[in-house]
């Protein structure tokens, strides 16, 4: 994986990671990733071994292909551009390739890795 999905892969999963770790004496190392990911090393070797001591199945397409492949936007006859048909919501720092589409009524989630809200995404027309 590359550093930005390991990154939206850590953040995403931390609850179960820390759930995990401290089940299985595992805390010392998702401390030291959970650090050296936000001194903005590259972690995925030790977010891979990580992984294999919690025996968790390695992660599957990012969930970002949830986002609409047309960017989310309906057009609307006379209209130049279209308007958005779902919220999406992205890492706050950038830094990595989390994103989320927003169901009604679902609060929205923080970042695990840094903390924040990640932050809502608007998608222009022909994007």
């Amino acid at each position: 994986m590359e550093k930005r999905d390991v990154l939206a892969w850590l953040c995403e999963a931390l609850p179960v990671l820390r759930a995990r770790a401290a089940r299985s004496g595992e805390q010392d190392l998702l401390t030291r990733v959970i650090a050296d990911s936000r001194a903005g090393l590259d972690v995925a070797e030790q977010a891979d071994e990580l992984r294999r001591r919690l025996r968790l199945p390695k992660p599957g397409p990012s969930r970002a292909a949830d986002t609409p492949a047309e960017g989310g936007l309906l057009g609307i006859p006379g209209q130049d551009s279209g308007h958005p048909v779902v919220e999406i919501y992205r890492c706050p720092s950038g830094e990595c390739s989390r994103s989320w589409v927003r169901q009604p009524g679902v609060r929205i989630p923080e970042c695990g890795l840094r903390g924040g809200r990640l932050d809502e995404y608007e998608i222009q027309a022909g994007s």
